[in-house]
């Protein structure tokens, strides 16, 4: 499971419906993201928007489900 954000894509450790786990390397801005699962072969992808943003060093960030 990954998080696309900004042109990065960070490994999401755990998720859930209104926020997910991750190791941010860097800060990005309140805006839209893209959550990809992938299961045997096939990959869904889900947008999603990130209210607060990510802050380096804070693993976990607020999801607002589209």
């Amino acid at each position: 499971m990954h998080l696309d954000v900004g042109g990065e894509r960070l490994a999401v450790n755990q998720q859930r419906p209104d926020f997910a786990l991750v190791e941010p390397t860097q800060n990005h801005l309140p805006g839209p993201a893209y959550l990809s699962v992938a299961v045997d072969e096939a990959l869904a992808v889900r947008p999603v928007f990130l209210p607060d943003g990510i802050q380096s060093g804070v693993e976990r960030i607020r999801l607002a489900l589209s």
